[in-house]
């Protein structure tokens, strides 16, 4: 009785159109929790929006059916990593998407939808009297980012060696696996080419670790959230497969990636049980388990 029903743009059909008294996206559905003059709050979407109505309507009942629908861009950020942040660059503003816990709502300066963004983070650093703003997850809307790279990009002189693994990088995040691999070759040819460093020299040891990022953090998409690791594949034309193994929190991983067909392998080789999601889907990986191929 006397209960409201917000419903995201996400849920089911049923919930969406048979149930929902206000349908919307996150930020919409903060705004009616704010309006309505209901007691009850009842949130059909993720944890964090649940949150954020509480927040808004502190003397409100909310209630959300299941309280581990999560969100992968809220878990990849807790409270205390935005506090061990503060610490590293003091005097700095710090702004988040509303898409965060409670707990980094908390703990930041302000807050930003993927709409708003450019123009908050301009705001702040006007207020703050800064040139550089702490942005966080640190994930840019795609348009945003692709935007800022073609921009950036070509005024780039590349003077350091580390340069062009790092754009590759982000050019595979942002959904160009073609330009990536084109900074991929550039970064090999720092040592295979002989109009580069020669083997008398030695090896560029650095060089070869941007090469790993650029494979494992951009092209496989590997991330590291705070309830698992998360990997969303974007291998370029060319590259039928893409195998290599890494460790986190005690525990080693071994992936091995089919792009033609758009298969993956993974196998816990040492650690705790974990759950790997692969394209946004949580899949368990327990030591000794059989890997079981998934597919995106």
């Amino acid at each position: 009785k006397n209960a409201v029903i917000l419903a995201h743009n996400y849920m089911t059909p049923e919930i969406f159109h048979g149930v929902g008294d206000f349908v919307g996206d996150s930020l919409g559905l903060a705004r009616e929790a704010a309006r309505s003059d209901a007691s009850t709050i009842v949130q059909a979407g993720v944890l964090f929006m649940a949150e954020t109505s509480k927040v808004l309507c502190p003397d409100k009942t909310v209630l959300i059916p299941d309280p581990l629908a999560g969100c992968s861009l809220a878990a990849s950020i807790t409270g205390a990593d935005v506090r061990l942040i503060r610490q590293r660059h003091p005097g700095l503003p710090i702004v988040a998407y509303v898409n965060t816990t409670a707990e980094v709502k908390a703990e930041v300066d302000i807050c930003c939808t993927s709409a708003n963004a450019v123009q908050v983070v301009e705001q702040v650093a006007r207020e703050w009297g800064v040139n550089r703003v702490v942005l966080l997850p640190d994930e840019f809307a795609s348009e945003t980012g692709v935007k800022n790279f073609r921009y950036y990009e070509p005024r780039c002189s590349h003077g350091s060696s580390l340069s062009r693994a790092m754009h590759g990088l982000v050019a595979a995040r942002l959904g160009d696996p073609a330009a990536a691999l084109g900074f991929f070759r550039q970064t090999a040819a720092i040592d295979l080419s002989t109009t580069r460093v020669g083997s008398a020299g030695g090896i560029h040891i650095a060089a070869l670790s941007g090469i790993w990022m650029l494979s494992v953090l951009g092209l496989a998409g590997l991330s590291l959230r705070s309830d698992g690791v998360s990997i969303d594949p974007h291998l370029p034309t060319g590259w039928d497969s893409l195998a290599f193994s890494f460790q986190w929190r005690g525990r080693r991983v071994k992936i091995s990636i089919d792009r033609t067909e758009r298969r993956l392998t993974a196998t816990l080789e040492a650690g705790e049980p974990m759950t790997l999601f692969v394209g946004g889907k949580p899949n368990h990986l327990a030591l000794g388990a059989a890997p079981s191929p998934i597919t995106w």
